[in-house]
């Protein structure tokens, strides 16, 4: 066995005499090359063994075998390797050849030392000893030589250290001590090219040196491609060998042709088969039955990096690689879109969508054409910023819907498939300034100004010195994305400025783009199945005519059509065109196809949706095959894959489910449409930009946006006053052929200017139409103009005049029995202003067979709702609202004399204190109702401080000479006070109007008065038995009786301190004399039973908190 110096001596002789001597003497390179004296003797997949000539010489006391095991669990990376060749030429070709080829082939030739024990680690963990970190045995340097004899020194030749990392391949015995050498590849390429350039200066001219290079590369493309097509793991796989040698096939499609690689890929599938690689790396399978099986029943699926370049947004869940990595972001954001957050969120869905209804309005009125995927795309982006970042970007405003914005997005996605292929060139563009990037490109500029905002929005925030944060507000509606992620339990390293922008990038393109070109292309395919569309609205009009509040979006889920029409217009919108490649921790085998773990496997969703053995007829719009039985047997809702499937499923579904349905309901209702210059072509998917792009020639989709179109229908007006002027114009916008008669005909003049007919009488105006709307200023003025009316058999009358219940029910009997006409009764629960809005409510009452032959009638009005085929139901319910509306003006009134005395601008009060507060208030109301119902009055505000408020109202009055108008509502409360409800909350003052109280005991007053005085109701009831007090401990739980002795009052009313009135109990009798200070009279109470008792009112006006009891 040689020592340790023993083999370095014979080491740096060998390499001395190789250096010296010329190519011909026996010790030199070449010579030993040509001699054959190292052998190949064991050739794999994990490199070449070579054997070298250093071995033992004499036994060792160390254990051989234990040395074996400990070494052949480690690979060690050099470069070591000598290059021979005849010139300079061959010799740089083919140094850079064999270096690029073991690269490539991941099949590196190494070295077989046998080597003395001391020299090898002892252990995995163990550190290499010696020179420079390891042996100096092992600083292998290339020997280049030439054939003309100049030799470069091997001393100046950079030497490689060996990088050691763990080794799977089995333990093999090559002698003693077994090592394999293998490439450190990023040292040896920059190292070999070091040398390379350095060796080609000093001895090539510029010429030589470019046919080198090209002679390289030439080699290099030769055997990559050779590499490729024939030993790589994936040369099993069919498809077409162009398109296996390299990714620039893909780079034609999808940027010089414009996202038009999907369609080469069907058409790989249609050559070879439904397992198909598509490019050198990548596998491709058309098979809708797969689906599942690769993205949901896989575990530990990976993206794969070079797809996720199209993002440019590398923190975000969409682009994350790892599994493990993407679970951890993505559980830190569901809650922030799961249905129960965006069942939460339909008021702010509900007030954009009623935004969008007013801008389409707007375009009734003008005549003006709308680009309805622009509108929706609007509608989505205010409904994202808003709820995500907290900030109403107002598209909806911008005269064109911020088409810029579109046009950005668009852009941004084609840009994608450039940054695949050159991931470098969006870095550089942020790089740029920004008014240096809106010159070269105004879309692009608008993004990276975009990307600037929210950068500038989320700094703050994650500083804590936002405005939310500093204010110490918990409510999680006023929450955005960026707060739940900085307060969630992510590592540091996850809460970067970086990541979160990009986080909020990433929501802000997939959850606007994607949900409006659905909604687009619905209205499109409706309006082409003209079918379809009735069949809808016969749907909505059954299904929501009889409700008294607006649905839900899950409850629009239970509706069968209305889902089948959004699952088909989602099929043929397709979510994400793009094939969406996953990379497997292990093999996956598809029929007699095994696909290595490490490559990327990927399926299309747009073969899916389009697939006719799944959908036949695939390119019609056919909501019925989602309801028909074989659907059920199919389970065609797998088939869904608009969303993705598996752990990657799409992050804002719930939010793009409720904005569809909500937005569908309320634009078919409402509008009607006319495509305007488009065409199929503008709809149907022709470029794969992410997204599905139709023409790059289309202009967009237009349509002519009118009501739900009367056309043809006859509709009376009788009542021209302000409301009956909106009913009428609402009508002819709409483009019913409207007769009006009014008591003045001057009225008349202006709706006759615009197509309405004049009627000389009631009864000519009635027979003009089926339909007659009534809205006059009183029933009994209906009444007297229905006087003349004998016969109004098969005549509908929609009575729109506000009045009591019990006149509705005295106008249906007139009507109904006595005349025979069809009856509606209603209330509109707008100002004229605002009719004809869908915001504008008008609750009907009355058959409901009736009601929903009038529908269409009503819809051009607003939004009809059938509240029963009671027919005062509708009065009871508008008196209702009215009473709400009366306290709403009342304490606005109030407030304004306030402000307005006090010297604030009324109108910067309002707009920016009153309106959020009322908002704010408004979602009290619900808890109230609660409250109420349940009989749970002890809550909020208590109305002793509540008490305390009014009279802070009436001292600011009187110190601003302001009138106060809260004086009964005052009064109510003091009541209640009085009567030991002043723990209760606003809710404890409906039992005082209703006449039950928290204990279950009446609280009806005799003569049904309401509040009587004291001395009215002691010269009635003379007989006082008991006084009932809330228990100390459980307020109004219970109630116990005490002796009146147990309660001093400091003074009588004066209204009760008369000689007339006495106070007789049981136990005693007390005169009270005039302008005298009462005092306790000693009273005795009896227990009686609470059913025999009346709460009356409290004889200790103002002064007790107790409740004086009479029998009666």
């Amino acid at each position: 066995m040689f020592s340790q110096n023993e083999v370095s001596s014979r080491v740096s002789r060998r390499e001395s005499a190789s250096a010296d001597a010329g190519p011909c003497h026996p010790h030199s390179v070449a010579h030993q090359a040509r001699a054959g004296r190292r052998t190949y003797h064991n050739e794999g997949s994990q490199g070449t063994w070579i054997n070298a000539e250093v071995a033992p010489s004499e036994p060792s006391r160390h254990d051989w075998s234990r040395t074996r095991r400990l070494i052949s669990g480690w690979r060690i990376a050099s470069t070591t390797c000598e290059v021979w060749a005849p010139s300079s030429l061959a010799w740089l070709a083919g140094r850079l050849l064999r270096k690029f080829i073991d690269t490539a082939n991941r099949a590196l030739p190494g070295l077989l030392f046998s080597l003395p024990p001391r020299l090898l680690p002892s252990s995995p963990e163990a550190q290499w000893q010696g020179s420079g970190g390891h042996p100096t045995s092992l600083e292998a340097t290339c020997g280049l030589l030439r054939r003309d004899g100049l030799q470069r020194d091997a001393a100046a030749a950079r030497p490689f250290r060996p990088v050691i990392h763990p080794c799977t391949a089995p333990s093999q015995n090559h002698g003693l001590g077994s090592v394999l050498l293998l490439p450190d590849v990023p040292s040896m390429i920059k190292a070999a090219w070091s040398e390379a350039t350095e060796f080609a200066a000093a001895t090539m001219s510029w010429q030589t040196q470019l046919l080198s290079f090209a002679a390289a590369g030439l080699a290099y493309l030769v055997f990559t491609a050779i590499h490729r097509l024939y030993f790589s793991p994936l040369a099993a796989i069919p498809g077409p060998r162009w398109a296996a040698l390299s990714l620039w096939n893909e780079f034609y499609y999808d940027v010089v042709r414009r996202g038009t690689f999907m369609w080469q890929i069907q058409d790989m599938h249609k050559k070879y088969g439904p397992c198909v690689r598509i490019n050198p790396y990548e596998v491709h399978i058309l098979d809708p039955d797969f689906y599942d099986e690769l993205y949901v029943n896989t575990k530990r699926l990976d993206k794969y990096r070079w797809w996720t370049n199209l993002a440019g947004a590398d923190g975000s869940s969409f682009s994350t690689i790892t599994h493990d990595q993407h679970k951890l972001r993505r559980g830190a954001v569901n809650p922030f879109f799961s249905a129960r957050s965006v069942t939460k969120l339909e008021p702010l869905l509900r007030s954009k969508i009623d935004k969008l209804s007013a801008r389409f309005d707007g375009f009734v009125e003008s005549g003006e054409v709308l680009r309805l995927d622009a509108a929706f795309m609007a509608l989505t982006m205010d409904i994202i910023c808003d709820y995500a970042f907290s900030h109403d970007r107002k598209y909806l405003d911008e005269p064109d819907f911020k088409l810029l914005w579109k046009q950005t997005i668009i852009g941004a996605f084609e840009g994608g498939a450039l940054g695949r292929q050159f991931p470098w060139m969006l870095p550089l563009m942020k790089r740029l300034p920004v008014s240096v990037v809106s010159a070269m490109n105004p879309s692009v500029g608008h993004l990276l100004s975009w990307q600037a905002g929210v950068k500038e929005q989320v700094r703050p925030i994650l500083e804590g010195v936002d405005e939310l944060t500093l204010s110490g507000d918990k409510d999680a509606s006023s929450r955005t994305i960026f707060h739940t992620l900085r307060d969630s339990d992510l590592p540091p390293e996850e809460k970067t400025l970086q990541r979160l922008c990009d986080e909020g990038e990433i929501l802000t393109g997939a959850g606007s783009e994607t949900t409006a070109q659905t909604l687009t292309r619905i209205l499109f395919y409706l309006k082409q199945e003209p079918k379809t569309l009735a069949r809808l609205r016969d749907e909505l009009d059954g299904a929501l005519s009889k409700r008294t509040a607006a649905p839900s979006w899950t409850e629009l889920q239970q509706l069968p059509y209305l889902s089948a029409v959004i699952k088909e217009g989602l099929r043929l919108s397709y979510g994400t065109t793009t094939r969406l490649p996953r990379i497997a921790h292990e093999d996956i085998r598809y029929k007699e196809h095994v696909i290595p773990a490490g490559t990327p496997i990927s399926q299309t969703p747009y073969f899916v949706l389009m697939h006719p053995s799944i959908f036949p007829g695939p390119a019609s719009f056919r909501p019925e095959r989602w309801l028909e039985p074989a659907a059920k047997d199919m389970k065609l809702d797998r088939y869904l894959v608009c969303f993705g499937k598996g752990s990657r499923q799409c992050l804002g579904l719930n939010l793009a489910y409720a904005e569809m349905y909500l937005t569908i309901v309320a634009v078919v209702r409402r509008f009607d449409w006319e495509m305007y210059e488009t065409t199929l072509d503008d709809i149907v998917c022709k470029h794969d930009f992410f997204v599905a792009v139709a023409s790059l020639d289309s202009k967009g989709l237009y349509t002519m946006t009118t009501n739900t179109s009367l056309s043809g229908q006859d509709v009376s007006v009788i009542g021209l006053g302000n409301m009956g002027v909106a009913i009428a114009n609402c009508l002819l916008r709409a483009g019913a052929t409207v007769t009006v008669w009014n008591r003045t005909a001057s009225k008349a003049e202006q709706l006759i200017a615009q197509g309405a007919l004049l009627a000389l009488s009631p009864s000519a105006c009635i027979s003009a139409s089926p339909i007659t709307i009534i809205c006059l200023l009183s029933n009994a003025t209906a009444e007297q103009a229905l006087s003349d009316v004998q016969d109004l058999s098969r005549r509908t009358i929609i009575n729109l005049t506000n009045g009591s219940p019990g006149q509705a029910r005295q106008m249906a009997t007139l009507l109904q029995s006595q005349k025979g006409a069809r009856y509606i009764h209603g209330a509109i629960m707008v100002p004229p202003l605002l009719l004809g809005q869908p915001t504008s409510v008008t609750l009907c009452s009355g058959p409901s067979d009736v009601f929903h032959a009038c529908t269409s009638v009503l819809s051009a009005l607003g939004t009809p709702r059938h509240v029963g085929e009671d027919i005062s139901q509708a009065s009871l319910l508008d008196n209702a609202l009215l009473s709400l509306m009366g306290g709403i003006f009342e304490g606005w009134v109030q407030a304004l004399a306030i402000v307005q005395r006090g010297g604030v601008d009324e109108v910067e009060f309002a707009t920016g204190l009153a309106g959020p507060f009322v908002k704010a208030m408004a979602d009290w109301l619900p808890r109230i109702a609660e409250s109420v119902r349940d009989e749970q009055y002890v809550g909020g505000s208590p109305l002793r401080m509540q008490l305390e408020a009014l009279d802070n109202i009436a001292v600011t009055g009187k110190e601003l000479g302001v009138g106060v108008l809260l004086g009964e509502l005052r009064g109510v409360m003091e009541r209640a006070v009085t009567l030991g409800k002043g723990e209760e909350g606003i809710a404890g003052l409906v039992p005082l109007l209703t006449g039950k109280n928290a204990l279950g005991i009446s609280t009806r007053w005799p003569g049904h008065s309401p509040y009587p005085e004291p001395c009215r109701l002691l010269e009635k009831h003379k007989r006082l038995t008991m006084i009932v007090v809330p228990h100390p401990r459980r307020r109004n739980r219970g109630a116990r009786l005490r002796p009146a002795s147990e309660f001093v009052a400091t003074s009588w009313p004066r209204a009760c301190a008369d000689d007339k009135h006495r106070i007789t109990t049981p136990g005693c009798q007390k005169r009270l004399a005039a302008n005298t200070e009462w005092q306790t009279p000693g009273l005795i109470c009896r227990p009686q039973a609470r059913a025999s008792v009346h709460l009356l009112t409290s004889v200790f006006y103002q002064l007790l908190p107790i409740r004086v009891v009479y029998t009666t």
